[in-house]
């Protein structure tokens, strides 16, 4: 084995990595930092993907976000909650959320969600499902309407939708929402 040490302000110096007779490295101590933007993990002599273009790990971050409605310019008049987590691993974002309003203020036309963490990729047909797994408070035209949404290539915006099985989906609007009305939603897309 190769064993690394280092003196962190004690008396006696202790093992910070290792990379074995077999191959595998071990940090005991810290992280492995890449200290270069555009460097990451490559897993280009693993296997060799058809039409891939890149084998390279080079982006990865976590944190929060605040999920934001408008119709136009005009947002609601206030939140009782407004929470968004998302993770980036290399180009693809996973985010979830919650957003209940306290008032609709001003908003009269159709209604989208904007500031997502990262653009979504500006690439022909890049759309990405947005999902809503839970919401109170609407008032949605029929009984079997869902709400869904997509995201558009280059955009932070979500382009909020309603839809049957009866018929296409359309534009929800703030008609559609209550001056209460609460949504829990998910998507992944690739930024």
């Amino acid at each position: 084995d190769l064993r690394f040490f280092t003196n962190r302000g004690t008396t006696a110096s202790a093992e910070s990595m290792r990379i074995s007779g077999g191959g595998d490295v071990t940090v005991t101590v810290g992280n492995v930092i890449i200290g270069t933007a555009g460097k990451g993990i490559n897993f280009a002599g693993i296997t060799t993907l058809s039409g891939g273009s890149s084998q390279i790990l080079d982006y990865y971050e976590e944190g929060t976000w605040t999920p934001t409605l408008l119709q136009g310019s005009n947002a609601p008049a206030a939140y009782s909650q407004r929470t968004g987590y998302y993770t980036r691993v290399g180009n693809l974002v996973h985010l979830n959320g919650r957003i209940q309003l306290n008032g609709l203020g001003s908003m009269s036309g159709t209604v989208f969600m904007t500031a997502l963490p990262f653009t979504a990729t500006n690439a022909t047909n890049n759309f990405s499902a947005f999902h809503v797994g839970y919401y109170a408070n609407f008032a949605l035209p029929t009984a079997n309407t869902t709400m869904m949404g997509i995201v558009n290539p280059n955009s932070v915006n979500v382009d909020l939708r309603i839809g049957n099985s009866t018929a296409d989906s359309s534009s929800l609007t703030a008609a559609h929402i209550s001056a209460d009305g609460d949504f829990i939603f998910s998507m992944t897309y690739k930024a």
